[in-house]
């Protein structure tokens, strides 16, 4: 069975929160309704656009979808076709559950809780916004492996001969032995009791993330769809200013700062050399982004000094 990771798509709350302001783009596809649930509006919205996604390529594909409410019996697609799942499906024969979701929170927990390790000893607090969230789930989701996503559908069933897989999907007995050290150091510092890696990554497996919607909130929705970036604050951010953004004049100072804690701190040759990869890469990125503000300054120069 062949397969492709489709892009991820994130629900919030907050339609525009405030530390998106200054971003031209987003790590990952964001939508927003008052609950952060996916309902059929947004359902119907994501599988247009994969339909057109395809169409472009000249694909047509299967989509199966389990029983989840807000999955609307869509019909009428040129290029994707939506297979359901039974009602009552058992987790044993739904992909996701069946190791791709563990998957994911193994590489997204274990970050978010490095970042936290990593303010500990900063005077800055600690602040994980939206767009932080954004950029890990990017992050978390680009580590699943096509492969494994693959073995899950095949492990559910889903194969040409009809015969699944027996043995565990992928073995991550160390990424999970891993993130109990991350764990375990993390809550030291904050002298709090620990919990095992286990319980930390089944916390919100019961949370409820889609439902039918009433007809009060599909009003409410569409009254309030043209300022919900008014309404729908993101209160969970608690400074009232917007971060300042530096001037790309001085990403060459930054970086500077950042090839010398790596020559101070990196624990080995090989860390070291891996970090001062990425740094070239930032480097080179924040040329090309230095020569391409610098040829816009140019052009508005040139109209604004014709327009007098």
């Amino acid at each position: 069975m062949a397969g492709e990771k489709l892009p991820l798509l994130v629900i919030g709350k907050s339609a525009n929160p405030r530390c998106f302001k200054h971003v031209r783009c987003l790590p990952v596809a964001y939508e927003a309704n008052s609950k952060a649930w996916m309902n059929g509006s947004l359902f119907e919205q994501y599988v247009r656009k994969l339909n057109m996604r395809m169409r472009a390529k000249k694909r047509s594909i299967a989509l199966i979808v389990d029983n989840c409410p807000a999955h609307s019996k869509l019909m009428g697609f040129s290029n994707v076709q939506l297979f359901f799942l039974p009602p009552n499906t058992t987790a044993k024969t739904k992909p996701r559950d069946a190791d791709v979701i563990r998957n994911f929170k193994l590489r997204y927990r274990p970050q978010f809780c490095k970042e936290r390790l990593a303010t500990l000893n900063s005077p800055a607090s600690f602040q994980f916004t939206v767009l932080d969230a954004l950029r890990v789930a990017k992050f978390a989701w680009d580590c699943v492996k096509v492969n494994t996503i693959v073995n899950c559908f095949t492990h559910c069933g889903f194969s040409l001969d009809g015969a699944g897989l027996t043995e565990p999907v992928e073995d991550t007995s160390e990424e999970l032995v891993a993130f109990e050290s991350i764990l375990t150091s993390t809550y030291q510092y904050l002298n709090e009791d620990t919990f095992s890696a286990a319980s930390y990554l089944a916390v919100d497996n019961d949370i409820v993330t889609a439902a039918h919607l009433s007809l009060s909130e599909i009003s409410h929705n569409a009254i309030g769809s043209s300022d919900s970036g008014l309404n729908m604050s993101d209160v969970e951010e608690v400074p009232d200013d917007a971060p300042v953004v530096p001037p790309l004049k001085d990403s060459y100072s930054l970086l500077s700062q950042l090839r010398l804690m790596v020559g101070a701190y990196a624990k080995n040759e090989a860390q070291a050399s891996d970090m001062n990869a990425h740094l070239i890469q930032l480097s080179n990125a924040s040329t090309d982004l230095s020569q391409s503000a610098a040829r816009q300054t140019s052009i508005t120069d040139f109209f604004a000094s014709n327009a007098k």
